[in-house]
């Protein structure tokens, strides 16, 4: 699932994902309170992954990620933060929330594709754990 308010950003990692892998359905939402709405449809399975951007209107990525994290049937699902922001209080407040992983948007569409081919190829079992802040951020410097 892919929740941003960026249109361009939507098309650009779906196009991507297809390109990956054809057998990946990607879910969007533009905010917060939408991804609730569809992730709280009765027959909506969770997804694996989140990927979550952190300005958008309505309900931002901080807020969603806490109320995702407070609710016992969503909160196992990671949640990769997905922001073109690296500053260091915004990473480290995604960390203290729950988020799995950091990543910083590409703006090279080479580069995203490769910054998407290394989060699919990651052992998400292994984030069951809380991961260091050494190996939170991916794609930027805080």
């Amino acid at each position: 699932m892919l929740i941003d308010d960026d249109e361009d950003d939507i098309r650009i990692f779906k196009v991507i994902v297809k390109q990956l892998d054809p057998n990946i359905t990607v879910t969007t939402a533009t905010h917060g309170t939408e991804a609730f709405n569809v992730l709280r449809e009765e027959h909506f399975t969770a997804p694996d992954l989140i990927f979550l951007d952190i300005n958008m209107p309505v309900m931002n990525g901080f807020e969603f990620l806490a109320e995702m994290k407070a609710d016992s049937g969503l909160a196992h699902v990671p949640v990769i933060m997905y922001s073109t922001s690296s500053i260091g209080r915004d990473v480290g407040k995604a960390y203290d929330l729950g988020a799995s992983l950091y990543v910083v948007k590409p703006f090279d569409i080479y580069d995203y594709e490769v910054l998407l081919k290394k989060i699919f190829a990651l052992d998400w079992n292994l984030f069951n754990e809380k991961v260091t802040k050494e190996k939170f951020l991916l794609g930027g410097e805080s």
